[in-house]
């Protein structure tokens, strides 16, 4: 594990100059003032100091670095929250516009599809938007209907039908 890229020995050829120049100076304090109190010493080295080493700028790097890792996991799981949530609102609303639908229809019917509640036939105004029948992703939103029962339902964030993140919203009116 010996193994020396340029910026370690940069690093090191840097901290070994720092560390002469400590030397020398406490080595003229010392001679300069016999019997000088550590503390001028220490304010001298620190006096000397002119930058940070590589070493420090990478190891300030990595750690912001961790900061950012750790809030952008969860900002972007709150982020699928929030869609989740939004595409459940959507979902919810469909379901009482095609109770609206069923009230509304002579005789009573379920609707076909999304396409009755968005451009209803007899030139009835419609009973959602276009921008309705998306969820919060941006993928269409679908309904099935059998007898007086229903499901809406959306792929949810993986964007696959039929799997554990798909948003759903069953109605049993049979």
């Amino acid at each position: 594990m010996n193994e020396s890229t340029p910026e370690v020995v940069a690093a090191d050829m840097i901290l070994n100059s720092e560390v002469e120049a400590v030397d020398r100076s406490a080595r003229r304090l010392e001679t300069a003032s016999p019997g000088a109190g550590e503390g001028r010493i220490a304010r001298r080295i620190v006096a000397n100091r002119k930058g940070m080493t590589l070493v420090e700028i990478m190891i300030v790097l990595t750690i912001l670095a961790g900061i950012m890792v750790a809030v952008g996991v969860v900002a972007f799981d709150q982020l699928d929250k929030a869609n989740i949530k939004t595409t459940q609102v959507k979902l919810q609303k469909i379901s009482s516009k095609v109770q609206e639908y069923y009230a509304f229809q002579s005789p009573s019917a379920m609707p076909d599809g999304m396409s009755d509640l968005t451009s209803p036939p007899g030139g009835e105004p419609p009973y959602l938007q276009e921008t309705d029948t998306k969820d919060a992703w941006g993928r269409d939103i679908s309904i099935s209907v059998s007898g007086r029962s229903y499901t809406i339902s959306s792929a949810g964030p993986d964007g696959a039908e039929g799997g554990k993140d798909d948003v759903i919203l069953e109605s049993n009116r049979d």
